[in-house]
Parts: C-alpha cells; structure tokens; sequence
C-alpha cells in the first residue's frame, strides 16, 4: 500500500517534469574534450549524356578521434579541434572493393579544425579534410555531423527548421525521458530540398530526402547520439548535355564526454 500510494502521487509531477520545456544548448568549456566515432556508409552514382551507364561508388567508414573544445568567440561560437585516432573502411568502385590504405600511424595524431556556431552546427577546414587519407575526400562524412539547436526551450512535440547547404531541417523534440544514462531529450527529423535554378542553355535542380534523429544529454548539455539517413539529386542540363548525380548516405555519430581532472 505504501509503494502505491508513493508511486500515485509521484505519478503526476514525473508527468508535469516531461511536459515541462528544455533549453537544448551546448554545455562546454575550453579543454572539454569528446571522443567521437563516425560510421559512414555513402554511395554515390554519376551518370551524363555522353555515358549512359552510371559510375557508382561506395565508402564505407569508420572514424575515431578526440574533439576538443577551443576558445569562446564574441558571437557565441567556439572553435573545436578534431584529433584521429584511426580511420578505417573500404572503397567500392567497378566492382572491385578494396580496403583503405592508410597505415595507423599516418593516421593517428593528425589534426583538423572546426566551428561550433551558437546554433549548434559544426563546420570543419574543408581543404585540410582533402588531405587526411590519400585520395578520399573525408567532406561528405563529416558535413552536417550535428543537428541545428532551438533558440529558445522547446517542449515535446514541437519543433524548430534551420537552413543547412540548401537543406531545410526541421527537427522535433519527441519527448523527455530518464535513462541510465541520465536525462535524456529524444530528437527526430527531416531534410528536404526541392529547387530548380538557372534558364537558358543552363539549368540546375535540387532533391534531398533524409530523416534523422539523436539523444540530446539534458544534464551535461551534448548529443550523445545522431543517426542520419539522406538521399540527394542534383542535375545540371546545359544545351548539350546533362549530367546527373545521385547519392545516398546512412551514419551515425556517437559522442562520449571525457571527464575532466
């Protein structure tokens, strides 16, 4: 009777503490250090008028490392660094599968640069990204790596859109939780993108597919988890030819914060 009666009238504050609206920002310091891991999986299909048959690629990758937080800028935004620990994977292309080259020690230790804005989306040095493994471009694995944050506490079931390379992003907060991880804010979402530019002998167009989701740590402010799924077409027609590329991604980012001394 006394576990009932417990449970009864703790029943109703639980559910006004899930209904209750959360502040999704990042909680950090500089010398916050994360480990990321990055699992890849992106095909890629290009196909014009003069090659009828569509030349297809596949990566698949896996990616550890250390992030570290840098120093506060003025506007909000922080800088990160991003240290490899080990990257491996195979690239698939006329029907032959090979396994990435790259040796663990011409891996590990090497360092690129990032930007958290203060709405929680992460950019990296896209040219110093070209030059970590020889001859794969690491820019499609690491694009979009985190959701856009609200700016104000949302509650479950609403949701928030944010522009992202022409993508429009609207993402949902699906409810509030405890978990033995701790207090958790469960995410969901969609990318879409349907454009047409250009007139004339030149022509270009745009489609994006994706749904996404993640788990948002609400006590030591991080995502822990980020899952992403996303198809794009993109076209460009100009009077004597066409040429058309198709694409499809599945990764997920998993990230650990590193307790400090």
């Amino acid at each position: 009777m006394r576990i009932f009666l417990t449970t009864m009238f703790l029943w109703p504050a639980c559910l006004a503490l899930a209904e209750e609206p959360v502040t999704l920002a990042w909680n950090v310091a500089e010398g916050d250090s994360f480990l990321l891991q990055i699992v890849s999986d992106r095909r890629a299909e290009m196909q014009s008028g003069k090659q009828p048959l569509p030349l297809a690629t596949r990566f698949q990758i896996t990616i550890t490392g250390a992030l570290t937080v840098g120093a506060a800028a003025e506007d909000g935004a922080r800088k990160f660094e991003f240290s490899f620990a080990s990257l491996e994977g195979t690239v698939e292309a006329l029907g032959v599968k090979l396994s990435i080259s790259e040796k663990p020690e011409d891996i590990s230790g090497k360092k690129i640069s990032a930007t958290l804005s203060a709405a929680g989306q992460l950019t990296w040095d896209e040219e110093a990204l070209k030059k970590v493994a020889e001859g794969i471009d690491l820019n499609e694995d690491f694009a979009h790596l985190l959701p856009a944050l609200p700016k104000a506490p949302v509650r479950p079931n609403e949701s928030w859109e944010a522009e992202v390379d022409r993508h429009t992003n609207t993402c949902e907060l699906v409810r509030r939780e405890v978990t033995e991880k701790g207090p958790t804010a469960v995410l969901k979402g969609k990318s879409k993108a349907d454009e047409t530019s250009g007139e004339g002998d030149l022509k270009s167009s745009l489609r994006v597919d994706g749904t996404f989701s993640g788990e948002w740590d609400l006590d030591r402010g991080y995502l822990r988890v980020f899952d992403e799924t996303r198809t794009e077409e993109a076209k460009i027609v100009t009077k004597d030819s066409v040429l058309i590329t198709k694409s499809e991604v599945k990764r997920r980012v998993v990230l650990g914060k590193v307790k400090r001394d």
